[in-house]
């Protein structure tokens, strides 16, 4: 699966798959927060869940983190865009 990882405007750490976008500024104080949610996402402690609305563009999709046996909502946002079969993505250590 394609993603995206990057740095813009000096001040803001993005990830990205298709369907998905997520901004995390000020640089300073996202950096740390940022890479956990990176590496978890690389060992297969983090999905992305598509939450459908009424309309095609209410709907949101949710970074979401594997902490302490329970998953938690670290980042959401909206878009009409989803290409994915499933309503969860999530990397995989094949």
């Amino acid at each position: 699966m394609a993603r995206d990882f990057g740095s813009q405007n000096l001040d803001e750490l993005t990830f990205g798959v298709p369907g998905f976008w997520s901004h995390f500024f000020p640089f300073p104080s996202a950096e740390e927060k940022f890479e956990s949610y990176i590496d978890a996402w690389v060992h297969g402690h983090a999905r992305i869940v598509r939450r459908p609305g009424r309309f095609r563009i209410t709907s949101s999709s949710n970074l979401e983190i594997l902490a302490g046996g329970a998953w938690e909502k670290v980042y959401g946002g909206y878009s009409d865009l989803w290409p994915h079969q499933s309503i969860i993505i999530q990397n995989t250590r094949d």
